[in-house]
């Protein structure tokens, strides 16, 4: 048998040498693995790769690169996909696992189990581009257990940290959110490859300033990342983002994509206050003071904000078109506003 010799790096040495960026170089190289494994899905045979991890993930003459310094152009060196001798097709027999015990947090479940079917599925590839997204990430290999393991979300958690220098500052968590998504135990919950690459197509626009190509949801997670300091939640739609701060008081972020528009809901419920005298009135002119604020940065607040019985409901929305023309300040006026209302 002949094979062609490729020349270059596989993401096993790029990641511990730190020769590509992570922040966009290594999302352009999962992004083109998507690319190759949509293309071989996709062919009459339906081919599926099977064995998608670090090793098999290659940048032919990369210290080429180096050497020009062209590696931060990402769209001027490719990336290959090898070892496809696992590979399955319409009609075919194969192994469902190769390597060994140190990759075996690369192989889906169904894989380890030889679980026939469910083992030769688009699916199945899924999961090896995200475990190896988390390797490209976190520089350590998933447990062997994988997504099942008792240490995984710890280690999502703490092994993909957020970055002081991206613009964007809810990418480390979408990049997470992505991660588990690829990688569910239950296949049938699993981003299929043209979702991944999607969602790293985004991540990269929003990298590299292509503010212009994120949908609403980014703007809205954006915002609420920016706006409070601590750990949100994000509903199943994916396009509201919430924080429950402490008892009573409550921050969601929505996106609208029928308005291109995000909304701001805030409620605040003063808990523990038997004495209300003055309080009514000194609340009511800390929602005007609210509004008026929102306002002169953006918002628009809506009619239906209110303060009744110890409890301030806080509303305004504001479209993507003026959210691109001044982000700090949008946020800006968003968490100066919110201080207004907690009452504390």
């Amino acid at each position: 048998m002949i094979m062609e010799y490729v020349e270059g790096a596989s993401l096993n040495d790029v990641v511990p040498a730190s020769m590509l960026e992570p922040w966009p170089g290594l999302i352009y190289v999962m992004s083109n693995v998507c690319s190759h494994l949509i293309y071989s899905h996709n062919l009459p045979q339906g081919v599926m790769h099977r064995d998608v991890r670090p090793s098999s993930i290659m940048i032919p003459n990369i210290f080429s690169y180096l050497e020009e310094n062209i590696l931060n152009h990402t769209d001027r060196f490719e990336v290959i996909l090898l070892n496809y001798d696992m590979s399955w097709h319409a009609n075919a027999k194969g192994q469902s696992i190769s390597g060994n015990i140190e990759e075996a947090g690369y192989y889906a479940p169904e894989q380890l189990k030889g679980d026939g079917d469910a083992a030769r599925t688009t699916l199945v590839d899924s999961y090896g581009v995200g475990m190896s997204l988390f390797y490209a990430f976190a520089r350590v290999p998933p447990p062997t257990g994988g997504s099942a393991a008792k240490e995984w979300e710890e280690m999502l958690e703490t092994k993909i940290r957020n970055e002081p220098g991206l613009q964007w500052r809810s990418l480390p968590e979408r990049l997470r959110r992505l991660i588990r998504q690829a990688t569910c135990p239950n296949q049938k919950d699993r981003l299929n490859m043209t979702q991944i690459k999607a969602e790293l197509d985004l991540l990269a626009a929003a990298v590299e300033g292509a503010y212009e190509k994120l949908p609403v949801d980014y703007w809205a997670e954006e915002i609420l990342s920016r706006s409070e300091e601590y750990k949100y939640e994000v509903a199943i739609n994916g396009y509201e983002f919430s924080r429950s701060a402490k008892l009573g008081r409550v921050v969601s972020v929505v996106g609208d994509i029928k308005s291109n528009s995000v909304s701001v809901v805030f409620k605040n419920q003063a808990t523990g206050i038997e004495n209300r005298t003055g309080i009514d009135k000194l609340w009511s002119a800390k929602l005007k003071s609210a509004k008026d604020i929102l306002a002169s940065h953006g918002w628009e607040p809506e009619d239906d904000s209110r303060y009744r019985s110890m409890e301030i409901l806080l509303k305004a929305s504001i479209s993507v078109t003026d959210i691109r023309k001044n982000l700090d300040k949008v946020v800006s006026g968003l968490k100066k506003g919110l201080n207004q209302v907690k009452l504390d």
